[in-house]
């Protein structure tokens, strides 16, 4: 089937793919759902009105789809606008153009002629003059500024006077030789219809059209009628229409080059706005994915850790482009900790926690702990005070860390009222049994993130700990703070002794910590005064992030962007030449200087090339939808350059045999470019765009390949060129040099004309203007080879004119009396090159300044991906990378999101023997980034997630893959028992060989239970790593010196979710998240402690389990324990397959 189709269905399967995904449950808001309902309806609209516009725009033109495609973005506007600016500043490019022209014109009569012979030209000079400016001051009344309504009517007055002006002045010249009965022509032909099309300020293609062909007929009339017949006087030659063939022939072809020009410059301008409002478009969207990337990084990390983070990542990117430094770079783990001194530490315990996980459906419990954290994050938002994270049943947060607040002290213990008042209200609402401890500690911490992977913002020290002993020896329903915190707090609260428990503690007494509980505040601050936190977003990005959300907003910022950026549209013209080439690169125009400037940094201006030569390069790489029209117009000027000269030369065989091969070089070129094009026309639908016979489809991508290819497009310009020449060079090579000068003299012998003689000199200057128009008519093709071929063809007819055939020019018609015709030729070709040029080096200058563009903006997209990669890998370290897609995309601070699975094996490894405030933090992350880079071996379908590091527990659960939960899994039916039973092993591609085998009896076990392997098998690898470091870096063979690790495990169904509203948090609560922690704080060093029914499990994969015996575990009264076996080397102790578990 077609592309197309291929694409409707893929279309179709995305609008349903979210509705089948039930087993994320998003509470979305009113506002949200309308918004993607309306997104949806814009996505079916869109596609529909997408193919219905694909297939619309295969029968169309490329102008007319770009015209279309302007409008419907809304850029017509900023288009007419720039066409305006593009017009004033032609008409300097003009105006300096006839000053010259009309100068050297009146310099070089009065020069070249003796001074008898200047009286007949001083009327001349007279008329060049004061025509000139007249026409100045005409077309300066529209350089005002006037309103864009007003602007169309003054330009096409304007430029409507100015041809007059221009008319009369050549025209008036020859009239007024006409009654001295002398032979003169009107010479402005060419330079007034070319400037009509492409430098006067004609808004209006149809009115410089009709304006173009009225001078043209108003010539042909004049041509006719008052030179060569009413002159002559019934001259024979004279009145013979064949003669005056080079100027009709050559008014037409000046229409056709100003025609295309003047759409060629629209179409390449028109373009050039569409990319420029795409990079707009493009960038906007960026920026605010970037922003929305950056956001949630800076909510769950400082801006200050981040940063530096974030630095890391990028050097570890472009050092990983190094293999050579990248192997050593992997050696360096970098720590990122800050200190501070003076902070205050809260922690906070929800009573009845394990009950609550154990009682409540994970729906139900989601939303209850989502209401209160979000109640308490935004406590925490307006107190100043940091939110580090959850730990299960606690929340803990610091005060003066990141966020400066100097009132942290009281911050905490307001916090902490505040957040006893909310569980409260939340228990009460939902009826809830629940209420919370808080102890409260000033002192210092070390602030920052470990390991290699997952990090999370967390704090260390003693004070820390201090705080949390606070806590659990607190009283529900009220604040504990220590005497270090009561002494900040200014007698603002009242306080009475602290609890009996506290005065026990071990902790607490070795720290002399004296403690009391907060009774009332004397005052509370209703009205506070907030600080902005450093988990805002910035106003700007968040704007940004917002204003994407809206479709209409989305507009408007692009629009004001385009508003911004069109008044930057650098522009070539004779002023800002003038300015470059006398100042240099300094002068600059206000408003657009950093755009311009750079873009003039990058361009060569005389040249017209970019000094990058890699640049230049992907310049004429670049498709040219311009090509088959270009080649199309050349082919009819080839034709008419025939004419020409078949109606002003005598033809030998060979001009014959070289049109003929040129018009099938051109009927093959032009069916090789327009095949594409005439097919897609005719037979292209929505659902066929391409052909399907192998001979068509053949022609059809090689008509697509040669527009696109730049040495196809250079042969192609070069063969063009070579068959317009040769058609002049028969000609002139056919007539002999000494057959002219005898037929000459038998001229003036006899009384004959001499247009009869070999070939009308006329003729064969307007056969070179022509070739000049098809010199510069290519867009696309290197600027320096125009230039070359043009002054080529500027020496040839030099040549020709002063040197080989120099008695032939002599003679011809001059454009005054006693004028040296050879100088009337030369400035009429010199004219021509110079009005074409200037045409072709705007249209070049444009595109140029397109590509300069996109080249920005691959530029920005690279260095903006760079940086959304390190973020995203931030990012990645810090969530599960679905919920990360999940959360980019669906997430709002009011939205929750989560899931339920039916099985997951969750770890708690604490290393002992250890303490920060001995051994520091690099030991610390050392260990963490030891067992992460164990981690990173666990992928595949049973996956190990890392979910927190609190302290120096190490927490981790296997089987959160999204594939797993419980709604997917009955879909998926992945429980198929009917297949045969594999090992986790091979299916998570867990490095490492065990012995271990499932027996053949044990193959009805599901591959849900793989879990628990799996995480068993990652247990005895952290214990392995840990015996690695202690023989690295520990000397002593004291083992009360090394680090050791207790580890629980446990299993069963889990939800996991992100709650929070700055910080989004994930984390997994359950049955089993509470027993894997109970199974860690009652183990022992070096053994892994398992409830029985994970015991069970291992034993059915032959792994020997001990029965330790009824375990007291907090929350859950006393149940059966088992240490997993282990040997000396840290693997599996197999059981024999007739042991059970009773």
């Amino acid at each position: 089937k077609s592309k197309h189709i291929k694409k409707f269905k893929i279309f179709r399967f995305l609008r349903n793919l979210r509705a089948e995904n039930c087993h994320i449950f998003i509470k979305m808001s009113s506002r949200r759902s309308i918004w993607r309902h309306d997104m949806a309806q814009s996505l079916n609209v869109s596609f529909s009105r997408e193919m219905a516009d694909h297939s619309r725009g295969l029968r169309k033109w490329e102008l007319t789809i770009l015209r279309e495609q302007c409008k419907e973005k809304d850029l017509e506007e900023f288009y007419m606008a720039y066409m305006r600016r593009l017009h004033k500043s032609q008409l300097y490019s003009f105006m300096t153009m006839l000053i010259f022209c009309t100068g050297i014109h009146s310099a070089l009569l009065l020069a070249t002629l003796d001074p008898e012979e200047r009286d007949y030209v001083y009327e001349d000079v007279s008329v060049y003059l004061g025509g000139t400016i007249l026409t100045i001051i005409i077309l300066s009344l529209n350089l005002k500024q006037t309103s864009p309504k007003v602007y169309p009517l003054v330009a096409n007055m304007c430029a409507f006077v100015a041809t007059i002006l221009l008319m009369l002045m050549d025209t008036s010249v020859t009239i007024l030789h006409m009654y001295r009965r002398s032979v003169t022509l009107p010479v402005y032909i060419n330079f007034i219809i070319f400037s009509i099309y492409c430098f006067l300020p004609i808004t209006s293609h149809i009115f410089a059209i009709i304006l173009g062909f009225l001078v043209s007929a108003v010539y042909v009339v004049f041509l006719r009628i008052q030179v060569y017949v009413w002159i002559n006087q019934g001259s024979p030659s004279f009145r013979n229409p064949t003669k005056a063939a080079s100027f009709y022939v050559g008014m037409i072809c000046m229409n056709l080059f100003g025609i295309f020009m003047r759409l060629a410059r629209e179409a390449v301008t028109r373009m050039t706005f569409l990319d420029k409002r795409q990079c707009i478009e493009e960038d906007i969207l960026f920026h605010a994915a970037k922003d929305q990337e950056k956001n949630l990084l800076l909510s769950m990390i400082p801006k200050q850790i981040a940063k530096q983070m974030e630095d890391d990542v990028k050097l570890r990117i472009e050092l990983m482009k190094n293999p050579h430094l990248s192997t050593s770079l992997d050696k360096i783990r970098k720590l990122f900790i800050e200190p501070h001194d003076d902070v205050t530490i809260l922690y906070a315990d929800i009573v009845n926690y394990t009950k609550l996980t154990t009682t409540l459906d994970v729906k139900s419990l989601v939303e209850t702990l989502h209401e209160l954290y979000v109640r308490f994050d935004d406590g925490a938002q307006e107190l100043d005070v940091l939110r580090i994270q959850f730990l299960g049943d606690c929340y803990y947060c610091v005060a003066n860390v990141s966020i400066p607040n100097e009132e942290h002290a009281k911050s905490c213990v307001k916090l902490g009222l505040r957040m006893i008042k909310d569980i409260r209200e939340v228990g009460n609402s939902r009826n809830r049994g629940i209420d919370m401890r808080i102890g409260v500690h000033s002192g210092s911490v070390l602030s920052g993130v470990i390991g290699a992977s997952k990090w999370q913002f967390d704090i260390y020290s003693k004070d820390v700990e201090i705080a949390n002993r606070l806590e659990s020896t607190g009283i529900p329903g009220r604040v504990h703070i220590s005497k270090e915190t009561l002494d900040r707090l200014d007698n603002r609260f009242q306080y009475e002794p602290g609890t009996k428990v506290a005065l026990d503690d071990a902790l607490l007494r070795k720290h002399q910590i004296t403690t009391f509980l907060i009774v009332t505040p004397n005052e509370i601050e209703n009205n506070l005064i907030t600080r902005r936190s450093v988990f805002v977003r910035a106003e700007f990005s968040e704007e940004n992030v917002k204003e994407v959300d809206s479709f209409e907003r989305m507009r408007t910022m692009i629009h004001n962007g385009m508003s911004q950026e069109s008044n930057r549209f650098p522009i070539i013209g004779f002023v800002q030449q003038y300015k470059r080439l006398v100042f240099g690169s300094h002068v600059r125009e206000r408003g657009s200087e950093s755009a311009k400037q750079h873009f003039y940094e990058n361009i060569s201006w005389l040249f017209m090339w970019y000094k990058n030569w890699r640049w230049e390069f992907s310049y004429m790489q670049q498709s040219d939808i311009l090509h088959k029209y270009s080649v199309l117009v050349s082919y009819i000027v080839f034709c008419g350059t025939v004419i020409l000269l078949y109606f002003n030369m005598k033809q030998a065989n060979i001009f014959w045999e070289l049109s003929a091969i040129g018009n099938f070089l051109f009927l093959l070129i032009l069916a090789m470019l327009w095949y594409r094009k005439v097919w897609s026309f005719f037979f292209a639908t929505m659902f066929i765009p391409k052909p399907r016979k192998k001979v068509s489809l053949f022609l059809f991508k090689l008509s697509d390949k040669a527009q696109k290819n730049f040495k196809f497009r250079t042969l192609v310009y070069v063969t063009i060129i070579l068959l317009q020449i040769a058609l002049i060079c028969v000609e002139l090579l056919d007539c002999s040099q000494f057959q002219v000068i005898n037929d000459i003299m038998e001229t003036h012998a006899y009384g004959a004309d001499i247009n009869e003689i070999c070939f009308t000199p006329w003729a064969i200057t307007h056969a070179m203007d022509l070739t000049i128009g098809i010199i510069f008519l290519f867009t696309h093709i290197s600027y320096v080879l125009k230039w070359i071929i043009a002054l080529v063809v500027l020496i040839f007819h030099i040549i020709v004119v002063f040197v080989v055939y120099d008695f032939m020019f002599e003679y011809s018609t001059s454009s005054n009396p006693y004028f040296l015709p050879q100088y009337v030729h030369f400035m009429e070709l010199c004219r021509v090159a110079w009005i074409f040029h200037i045409m072709n080096r705007e249209i070049e200058f444009i595109s140029r300044m397109d590509f300069n563009w996109k080249h920005e903006l691959r530029k920005k997209k690279d260095n903006a991906k760079f940086t959304n990669e390190t973020i995203s890998i931030l990012i990645g370290n810090i969530l599960p990378a679905h919920i990360v897609n999940i959360y980019m995309k669906d997430h709002l601070a009011s939205e929750l999101c989560y899931e339920e699975y039916q099985n997951v094996a969750v770890m708690f490894a604490t290393i002992r023997n250890y303490d920060t405030e001995q051994v520091g933090m690099r030991v610390l992350n050392e260990i963490i980034c030891d067992f992460d880079e164990v981690l990173s071996t666990y992928q595949g379908f049973n996956k190990i997630e890392k979910i927190k590091v609190a302290n120096w527990t190490y927490m981790a659960a296997c089987g959160l893959s999204s594939t797993n939960s419980i709604i997917k899994r009955n879909r998926s039916n992945l429980e198929n028992k009917e297949s045969d039973f594999k090992l986790a092993a091979s299916a998570s591609e867990i490095s490492g060989n065990s012995e271990l085998q499932a027996p053949v009896a044990l193959r009805e076990v599901g591959l849900s239970n793989d879990v628990v392997f799996v995480m068993m098998r990652f247990a005895l690898d952290l214990m392995k790593k840990m015996r690695q470091f202690n023989e690295e870096n520990i000397q002593s063979d004291d083992k009360r010196t090394q680090g050791a690790l207790r580890i629980g495990i446990a299993n069963g169904p889990v939800m996991a979710g992100v709650v929070g509203l700055y910080k989004p948090f994930y984390d997994i609560w359950g049955n089993a998240v509470n027993l894997a922690s109970r199974m860690d704080s009652t183990g022992l060093e070096n053994c892994i402690q398992v409830p029985e029914e994970t015991a069970n499990i291992l034993m059915s994969y032959d792994v020997q389990c001990t029965f330790r015996g009824m375990t007291f575990a907090k929350g859950l009264d006393y149940i059966p324990t088992y240490f997993v076996e282990i040997d000396d080397d840290f693997q599996f102790v197999q059981q024999r397959t007739d042991e059970a578990v009773t």
